[in-house]
């Protein structure tokens, strides 16, 4: 193919006859050996190759100062602010100090008048302040906000006289000076070389006028490539730069071509629900190409995000890839252990303690680069450490280092030692703990791991040099922590490979100057490509216009020309994106440029375009999750059932099998964890334990409960509530002080204190009637007869009953609940009363196994029929009311167990009594299900359920 480099290679090998005297200055290296193979491809023997240089050496190359490190930078600037009389701290600095640094360095790479620059930026902020009539004076803080914009033009001058001073310059600095001295030195610097500018795009002024003042000067060539496209369109983006060069520079040769309008094009564009469907097909695309043509081939990542898992995508049959892109330390394994690194520092500082908080702990633990580590000991510790945390909700913890291997002792020792403020010793742990990570991962194994803790490593040293200075700035550790992942989050792991053979793996910008005959294009949504256009600067808009200072078109721009540039070349194109991006529902979109493609090339063009969706498929074999009920199982039912059958267990299983297969024979619960907030259990556990310790003085009716008592009761409750807050949550950190416990403490004393309040009411209100306590939390039971098998088992049934009291004279059982319950949550009315009616009529013959009654569905209906049955097993007689009192809506009173003729309004009279008669139906009742239990063929889950633990409705 007749890509950019072959046409550049030809126009030097025709106008360059000693190539040693020539120099080519590219935007990026990555092109060099694509142009050197072309030449060889020319020549066809050995010759003199040509320079090649970058545009940033070559500049720095005419200036005599190094370039400064930008941590270094920072902490320079940060003492000239505190010098100029300022008082900030380094943290706050950091809000704003980085943006200025990028407009100085803009500033001096657009050859922009800082002092004009600045006073206008003065002028922008006063009117922003000004205001008309009484009010025209400023305040005091709009005083202080003008002089900080005021100061901005010494920031900028103290800085670069402070930076001369040692023979520094940032970057627009250096390129700025390059400008002033090139002529003056090209002669000295580079003796009878000519120079070649080739495959820019974006140029910055100071760029355009070092390269305008060589090719005025007969000393140099700017050549660049663009499709008439969008070259002729003087509204098209992806020429935008291209044109303002030839504008500036007459004597720029553009290599141009017709290839988006005149050359067939396959497009086929796929529509992905994730990551992995992309990767997905982007492996079936790469396992059907031949052979030949990988070497013409690339698999572009426009989110670079994706380098490791296409990585691990690339299919065997691509035997030479070449990954170009470098691996991100950020998206490696290293920033999350950096993060937990931080985050034990910041519970120390935050809690007070060095206990340690259960989940940096369980996640410190679980890390990979400790998983590398663990004997066989150190993983029974850790479990039963676990064990220990969810059993005795230990929020926070204390841990034995000496039981440990000594790998995992050295690295604990290290990174459980708090900081306090002492960032250089912290400098020194963390270097630390990278050679003994690095020395103890394997080398074959963890080849990955080694290679980003080596890098890591290598970032971090320079800033032991910088914390070892006696004018650092004081810092918290979050401006510590911000600080020092500037100096890493950028560095990345380089892939070795030969670029010119084989699949190429690239990000965009390793794109420049290549063509490719197929390009894979993973990742093309908005806002990846192009990125999200957000400039942050200090200097508005407006007069980053006026000055011809970069905006976010112009980052448009940029990679527009390097998008439509690959389209140019490439004559087979798959181009994938996702529909799933999180919350962030405009990322979900495909990028702009499928749209342009779609309304202005298309029409123009050979383009043959071809739409595709893919998800990944979901075998046929999978079929909705059941577990047969064979005799094993029938087994352990029957065991479950000797052991104790609970109402909530018959719910369970009513409302759908496969939940109560799960739990109860399985033996499956919901996830074990800590709790830091308060599950709504355990929740309702400590509002029952404390109303049990305050009535529990009164229990065997010894003697009645008073409104006197009450009010001692609505004095102590508190110390109750928080004691059996604390004996659940044992912890050596008070949680309860503030955040979502200190919320639910708060609650729990509430309801307890309405309850009581509630109580002394209702004892004031009806003085005649005495309240005495027969029992609380009784745990009570009873065995009952089911048929198996043609044989005789027994079952039985167990519950616990929250009250049972006297209320003037009426036996009551009471069952609290922390949550809503209403009259028609325990009343049976309507259809369902009837066909209890029938049962109660005629329990002797009545068929429970094929009666509407076995989808019987009110929950807290069940569970105080069983409660008759409890109580009357324990007791001769039964209850006179037996109901649930709410928590939520106590005013309603005691929601009674109520069976009525019909369900029209008003009609609340009891049919039945609590007798037993309802008593002995419950029991056939509860033997009927657990036969059914016993008998059905198959557990599965119920569609019309939600919330199961083994479901996914």
């Amino acid at each position: 193919m007749n890509h950019f480099t072959h046409k550049l290679a030809a126009h030097i090998a025709e106008n360059h006859s000693d190539l040693s005297k020539l120099t080519v200055v590219l935007p990026a290296r990555r092109a060099e050996k694509y142009i050197q193979k072309a030449l060889h491809e020319i020549y066809q023997r050995p010759f003199f190759s040509p320079s090649f240089i970058t545009i940033d050496d070559f500049a720095r190359s005419f200036v005599n100062a190094e370039l400064i490190d930008p941590v270094e930078l920072l902490f320079r600037f940060f003492k000239i602010y505190r010098e100029l009389g300022h008082s900030e701290d380094f943290e706050t600095f950091l809000t704003w100090a980085p943006m200025l640094v990028a407009d100085c360095n803009d500033i001096d790479s657009y050859l922009v008048d800082a002092d004009q620059l600045f006073k206008n930026l003065r002028d922008v902020r006063e009117l922003e302040n000004w205001s008309f009539g009484s009010g025209r004076d400023l305040s005091e803080s709009q005083k202080q906000f003008l002089e900080f914009w005021d100061q901005l033009k010494d920031f900028y001058h103290e800085i670069k006289l402070n930076l001369d001073a040692d023979g520094l310059m940032y970057a627009g600095g250096i390129m700025r000076e390059a400008v002033e001295q090139v002529l003056n030195l090209v002669d000295e610097k580079y003796p009878e070389q000519s120079f070649i500018f080739a495959g820019f795009n974006a140029l910055s002024e100071a760029e355009l006028q070092l390269i305008s003042r060589l090719v005025q000067s007969g000393r140099a060539q700017i050549i660049l490539e663009a499709d008439d496209f969008y070259l002729n369109n003087l509204n098209h983006e992806a020429g935008l730069f291209i044109r303002k060069t030839k504008d500036r520079i007459p004597e720029t040769i553009i290599f141009r071509s017709d290839q988006l309008t005149t050359s067939p094009k396959k497009l086929v564009i796929t529509s992905c629900a994730q990551a992995g469907s992309m990767l997905k097909v982007t492996q079936d695309v790469l396992t059907q190409m031949p052979r030949s043509e990988l070497n013409e081939t690339v698999l572009l990542l426009a989110d670079e995000s994706l380098i490791v898992p296409a990585i691990k995508h690339i299919p065997k049959s691509v035997e030479v890839a070449n990954i170009t892109l470098g691996l991100p330390l950020k998206l490696t394994a290293l920033r999350s252990w950096i993060e937990l690194v931080f985050e034990f520092q910041s519970n120390f500082d935050y809690f007070k303690t060095e206990a340690l908080y259960h989940k940096t702990l369980t996640s410190f633990f679980k890390h990979p680069f400790i998983e590398m580590l663990l004997t066989d000991t150190d993983r029974i510790l850790i479990q039963k450490e676990e064990d220990a945390i969810i059993r005795f909700n230990k929020i926070f913890t204390r841990i034995e280092l000496k039981d440990f291997s000594d790998e995992l002792q050295e690295i604990l020792g290290l990174i459980l030692e708090p900081w306090r403020g002492e960032f250089r010793e912290a400098i020194s742990r963390i270097l630390k703990m990278n050679t003994l990570l690095y020395e103890h991962l394997d080398f074959e194994r963890d080849v990955l791991e080694r290679s980003a803790i080596y890098h890591f490593h290598g970032a971090i040293q320079s800033l032991n040099l910088i914390f070892g200075r006696e004018d650092l700035p004081k810092m918290t550790l979050r401006s510590f922590e911000k600080f020092f992942n500037m100096r890493w989050m950028r560095e990345s792991v380089s892939y070795y490979g030969n670029p010119i053979d084989g699949l190429q793996v690239m990000g965009m910008l390793e794109t420049r100057l290549l063509s490719f005959k197929n390009l894979i294009i993973v990742g093309l949504n908005e806002g990846v490509l192009p990125p999200k256009n957000v400039i942050n600067s200090l200097i508005p808009l407006d007069l980053r216009r006026f000055f011809n200072m970069p905006l976010p078109a112009d980052k448009d721009a940029i990679f527009a020309h390097h998008f439509y540039r690959l389209l140019s070349a490439s004559e087979n194109m798959h181009i994938l994106y996702s529909t799933n991006q999180g919350d962030d529902l405009a990322a979900a979109e495909p990028s702009r440029y499928l749209q342009q493609i779609e309304l202005e090339l298309k029409p123009l063009s050979k383009f043959n375009i071809s739409h595709n969706s893919y998800n990944i498929p979901v075998s046929e074999s999978l079929v909705e999750l059941g577990f047969l009920n064979t005799s094993e199982v029938q087994e352990r039912i029957l065991a479950y059932f000797e052991r104790g059958l609970s109402p909530s267990a018959l719910n369970k299983f009513l409302k759908c099998p496969l939940d109560f297969y799960a739990r109860y024979v399985l033996k499956y619960s919901d996830d074990e964890d800590v709790e830091e907030g308060i599950e709504s259990s355990t929740f309702g556990d400590v509002v029952h334990k404390s109303l049990e310790e305050l009535y529990s003085p009164f229990v065997g009716e010894v003697k009645a409960v008073e409104a006197a008592d009450l009010e001692i009761m609505l004095k102590v409750y508190e110390k109750e509530v928080e004691k059996h807050f604390k004996d659940k949550f044992k912890t050596s950190v008070d949680v309860f002080e503030s955040g979502a416990m200190y919320f639910a403490l708060l609650a729990a004393k509430k309801q307890v204190r309405r309850f009581l309040e509630f109580e002394r009411k209702h004892l004031l209100e009806n003085p005649e009637q005495k309240l005495f306590i027969v029992a609380l939390e009784a745990d009570l039971s009873k065995t009952i007869d089911i048929e198996y098998n043609g044989l005789m088992r027994t079952i039985r049934i167990t519950g616990k009953i929250d009250r049972i009291d006297r209320f003037g004279g009426a036996l009551r059982i009471v069952d609290y609940k922390t949550g809503k319950c209403e009259s028609k949550d325990v009343t049976i009315s309507g259809e369902r009363f009837k066909q209890i009616d029938a049962a109660l009529d005629n329990l002797e013959t009545y068929d429970f196994k094929n009666s509407q009654l076995k989808d019987f569905d009110q929950g807290y209906v069940l569970q105080l029929l069983f409660y008759l049955v409890l109580y009357s097993a324990d007791n001769i007689g039964y209850p006179d009311a037996i109901g649930i009192l709410s928590m939520r809506n106590l005013n309603d009173g005691l929601h009674q167990l109520n069976l009525k003729v019909s369900s029209k309004k008003g009609d609340i009279a009891p049919v039945y009594p609590l007798d037993q008669k309802l008593a002995k139906f419950t029991e056939l009742y509860i033997a009927s299900l657990a036969e059914r239990i016993l008998n059905i063929e198959e557990f599965r889950h119920n569609p019309k359920s939600k919330y199961c633990l083994m479901c996914t409705n």
